[in-house]
């Protein structure tokens, strides 16, 4: 009995070495991704004022409709994740060339909205210059949709079958290279012409494009991967279709919802005046910085509860989760103890070659961290139960949770507490914190219920 309880031991310590090893690469893809929005704005910052004021709303627009789909065609790793689990590269194959053809039908609606996007920003009262700039930048941007979509579902393959090193090496070169490309079309360097804040869309188009032709040539040159395109047909299949959109439909229209919540978290904190905004964006933006390591380990173990169970190993639910538990907790009170202890620190690394900020700003920094440090240490937990359940193809459930815990709870409880109540912006943290341990009761309970069945 004590030698099958110490082989358990040592076999859980090797599933949290696994965990590990598949999350690390994922935070160094994650951690270059976010680099990107600070050197891209650092970069525009060189055009002028109204040319950052372009791209913020540009961005903002590009990512809240690419991530819909973004969410749509991660659910590719989950479905993966289980036939690899299960040795069934049969339907590895019809996975992959599903969400290959789903990803450039996407593509059409997008690239439409895109365009059209523009006469939108007149209709809200965006001064000419900017309409005019936002559709040089929108209709050079479009054409980037097209390859981005594939090369982001034959990233999900190496994500299903465990090798995230293959996405973050190809990051490690693209990154600098998009960077390097938005710079020459920017100002007109190498014999191009200075296009100004459209250069990003051309430079984004280029390198997405790249990026897929190399993606493409890596895998043909490796057999191990190039047999799971080696299609016995070009029909879409009803049933692999529909594996990856009950996953992914459910994560987009969860990211989704999520986003919309910050955005309109944003425009609540604006009311307190442009001060406190300005505070609340230096939190925000450490949050989503510190909230990538959460984010990878919570895919690593989507991944690995998919391949357990594709194996039919359902006993290794629960120590999964009792991994992922550890691991997440350890990490975010680490960041909450930066944000308690050192938040100082991070401010003056936004002001590093700027005047000195306002002391009224940095103590409503300070202050706005202390409840931010609470609410990553509730959001974390919750998502580690949601990534789970996410392995475990159970996405209905929490995006139910999602819109309960975020516009049921969080914005109602928020908006009463920071100007009803206590006329605070804090209260806006407050209602963030208590909808983010509802949410994880609520996704522990489906949890339970969900490894009681297995």
């Amino acid at each position: 009995m004590n030698l099958l309880k110490n082989m358990l031991k040592l076999d859980i310590k090797n599933e949290i070495k696994i965990i590990i090893l598949l999350a690390l690469p994922i935070i160094a893809n994650g951690f270059l991704e976010s680099s990107y929005g600070f050197m891209n704005t650092f970069l525009v910052a060189h055009l002028g004022e109204a040319e950052l004021a372009v791209n913020a709303l540009v961005s903002m627009l590009f990512v809240t409709l690419m991530v819909i789909f973004w969410g749509i065609i991660s659910g590719v790793s989950i479905v993966i994740s289980h036939y690899h689990g299960a040795q069934n590269d049969d339907a590895i194959r019809g996975v992959m060339r599903d969400s290959l053809k789903l990803s450039m039908l996407a593509a059409v609606p997008i690239m439409l909205l895109l365009w059209f996007a523009p006469t939108l920003f007149h209709w809200a009262g965006q001064s000419d210059f900017v309409v005019n700039e936002s559709r040089k930048y929108l209709h050079a941007l479009m054409w980037a949709v097209p390859t981005d979509l594939p090369g982001y579902a034959l990233m999900q393959l190496f994500m299903g079958i465990s090798r995230p090193r293959v996405n973050f090496i190809f990051t490690l070169a693209y990154i600098p290279g998009l960077l390097l490309i938005n710079y020459c079309f920017m100002f007109g360097k190498l014999g191009l012409p200075a296009m100004g804040i459209a250069g990003i869309g051309w430079g984004t188009t280029v390198a997405y494009t790249l990026y897929l032709i190399a993606m493409m040539i890596f895998i043909y040159h490796v057999p191990e991967y190039r047999h799971f395109f080696k299609f016995k047909n070009l029909s879409v299949t009803q049933r692999y279709t529909k594996e990856i959109l009950t996953i992914g439909l459910p994560l987009g229209a969860m990211y989704s919802i999520e986003i919309a919540y910050f955005l309109v978290l944003a425009i609540f904190m604006g009311k307190f005046g442009n001060l406190v905004l300005a505070a609340h964006q230096i939190v925000i933006q450490y949050f989503w910085v510190f909230m990538t390591v959460t984010f990878s380990i919570g895919q690593a173990l989507s991944i690995r509860a998919g391949w357990r169970l594709g194996r039919h190993e359902p006993q290794w639910i629960m120590p999964i989760v009792n991994a992922g538990q550890k691991m997440v907790l350890i990490y975010i009170c680490l960041v909450g103890l930066i944000f308690w202890a050192f938040p100082h620190y991070l401010i003056a690394i936004d002001f590093h070659d700027a005047a000195p900020p306002e002391n009224a700003l940095v103590s409503t920094a300070v202050y706005l961290f202390i409840f931010a440090a609470v609410f990553q240490i509730a959001d974390s937990i919750r998502i580690t139960y949601f990534s789970i359940l996410r392995g475990m193809k159970d996405m209905s459930f929490t995006l139910i949770v999602s819109m309960i815990t975020f516009w049921g709870i969080a914005l109602p409880l928020g908006y009463y507490l920071a100007f009803v109540h206590e006329r605070n912006p804090a209260g806006l943290w407050e209602g963030l914190i208590i909808s983010g341990m509802v949410g994880s009761v609520l996704l522990w309970l489906r949890l339970k219920a969900k490894v009681a069945k297995l």
